[in-house]
C-alpha cells in the first residue's frame, strides 16, 4: 500500500519483483522493495464472494435455441450475470462468461435450456488473480 511502512521484524525470503508484461497492467510501476508484489488494478472479484465460470454451449438445434431467446428471452435467475459471449461461425458453439455468487443459479438457468444445448462449465479467473495467487505461493 502507498505510505504504509513494513514493520520491523524478521526479513523475508528475498524474491525479485516479476518484471511488467503484457499479462498485467500494474497501477504503479515505480520501483519498490523486492519482494513486494506488484500492485495489480483490477477489481477484486471476491470482494461478494462472486466467482466466474466460461460456459461452454454446444447447440443440439441453434435453430430452436434462437427462436426460444427470442420468444422467451434469457431465462436467467435474478443474480446470475452475462459478462460476455462468443458464438463460432458455424453457429454451434457458444463460450459464454457468466458471473454469480451462487453457483446453484447457473444450474437453474441451464435447466431452462438442457433439452437444447450440451453445456461444460469451468470456474475461471482473471490473468491479474492468477498473478495474485501464483505471487503468494511463491512467498511461502
Amino acid at each position: 500500500m502507498p505510505g504504509k511502512k513494513r514493520k520491523p521484524g524478521k526479513p523475508k525470503a528475498s524474491v525479485a519483483r516479476p518484471a511488467a508484461s503484457e499479462a498485467f497492467t500494474h497501477t504503479d510501476d515505480t520501483a519498490s522493495d523486492a519482494g513486494t508484489r506488484p500492485r495489480i488494478s483490477a477489481a477484486p472479484t471476491a470482494r461478494l464472494q462472486t466467482k466466474q465460470y466460461m460456459v461452454v454451449e454446444r447447440l443440439r438445434y441453434a435453430a430452436e435455441v434462437y427462436r426460444r431467446l427470442w420468444d422467451r428471452g434469457r431465462m436467467a435467475p435474478k443474480g446470475l450475470v452475462f459478462v460476455s459471449a462468443w458464438v463460432d461461425e458455424d453457429i454451434q458453439r457458444i463460450y459464454r462468461l457468466m458471473q454469480t455468487h451462487d453457483r446453484r443459479l447457473l444450474d437453474e438457468w441451464m435447466a431452462n435450456w438442457n433439452d437444447l444445448i450440451d453445456f461444460e462449465v469451468y470456474p475461471v479467473i482473471t490473468p491479474e488473480e492468477a498473478g495474485e495467487r501464483l505471487w503468494a505461493q511463491l512467498q511461502r
